[in-house]
């Protein structure tokens, strides 16, 4: 098997959040053909690949998850189309096979984790942090583009407003359907006249007759340098009988240029001929969950990020070749600070 294969059969293999299953199984059966010694399923369904013993660990971090739906899977004019080709199985093969074909010194592991959950609640990434020890530097795949370094990304706020009663005719009381979207459109306003904020609703829904009630779900991206608490604040500002529950709250990260990962990156970028990119991330990533590992970390992969969720998901396999080599020489750089 070789890279572009082990990309298209797991792109082949439909992996909504909740159900990576088999996605799972194909790279804990193939990973072994890559160089990694150790391959196992976690307590929360990742992907686990080790290779080394050392006490000083670098971790590889993708998603095997997608969205739903997505182009049907074909090659086409040096393009691999289907869902996840960007976001983000590219990557995470990419780091796959760059992993396992780079040296590994003496006092050092290289664990990589596929992770499950990410497009939800990240509860791969969560858990990968009940047993992580010992991390030095962490690479997190996502689409940056071959010569793109991602060196911060947004926090997230997703918070419910909700309503109910007992009934009533809406020419007595608008009820809470109208309360809801009320206080939620008030909140959008609010949210997204903030700098470096922005406000989407994710989810509605209500009922109008007999016993009314009604939900509307807000996404909010937080800029670095906020914090989620913020965020918080104002949508609960004047919520008069509409009730709030916060249901995942994640705050934005970023890290410096000279970072290690970031620094071994941008030197195999260059080793190209490219000019690094340094990109400061709009979305929320498990760069963020992981965050209080508090180690150097950055975030690189092959793909267009505009194409993520699209039915134009498509990568081009020269960026994904050429992400692989990059990655074995930016990995080559991190193993040996993190050793030396």
């Amino acid at each position: 098997m070789d890279p572009v294969e082990l990309l298209r059969g797991l792109v082949e293999i439909p992996s909504p959040s909740f159900m990576e299953e088999r996605a799972c199984a194909f790279l804990v059966e193939n990973l072994g053909c890559f160089g990694w010694e150790r391959v196992i399923i976690d307590g929360a369904g990742n992907v686990v690949a080790v290779r080394g013993t050392g006490p000083s660990v670098v971790a590889l971090v993708g998603h095997v998850d997608t969205v739903p739906g997505g182009p049907a899977v074909r090659m086409e004019a040096g393009e691999l189309w289907g869902r996840g080709t960007v976001d983000a199985k590219g990557p995470l093969c990419a780091l796959a096979v760059a992993g396992g074909a780079v040296e590994v010194p003496p006092g050092v592991s290289l664990v990589f984790i596929g992770a499950v959950g990410e497009e939800e609640d990240s509860r791969g990434a969560r858990h990968a942090l009940t047993w992580l020890k010992g991390v030095r530097a962490l690479l997190v795949g996502e689409p940056t583009g071959s010569d793109g370094v991602a060196v911060s990304y947004r926090g997230r706020l997703l918070a419910e407003f909700y309503a109910s009663d007992g009934g009533s005719h809406r020419s007595c009381h608008r009820g809470p359907l109208t309360d809801v979207l009320v206080q939620a459109a008030r909140a959008v306003e609010a949210v997204s006249s903030m700098e470096g904020f922005s406000c989407a609703v994710a989810m509605m829904e209500g009922v109008d007759v007999g016993e009314r009630s009604a939900r509307v779900r807000l996404d909010v991206r937080v800029p670095l340098g906020s914090s989620v608490e913020v965020a918080r604040d104002v949508l609960s500002a004047g919520t008069e009988g509409v009730s709030i529950r916060v249901l995942e709250a994640i705050e934005p990260h970023g890290v410096g240029s000279d970072d290690l990962v970031v620094r071994a990156m941008r030197r195999a970028i260059r080793s190209f001929r490219m000019t690094p990119r340094l990109l400061s991330k709009m979305g929320t990533c498990d760069m963020n969950v992981l965050a209080p590992l508090g180690c150097p970390m950055g975030v690189y992969g092959p793909g267009d990020s505009r194409l993520d969720h699209t039915d134009e998901e498509r990568l081009r396999v020269e960026d994904y070749l050429k992400s692989i080599e990059v990655l074995r020489i930016g990995l080559t750089h991190i193993t040996a600070e993190v050793c030396g």
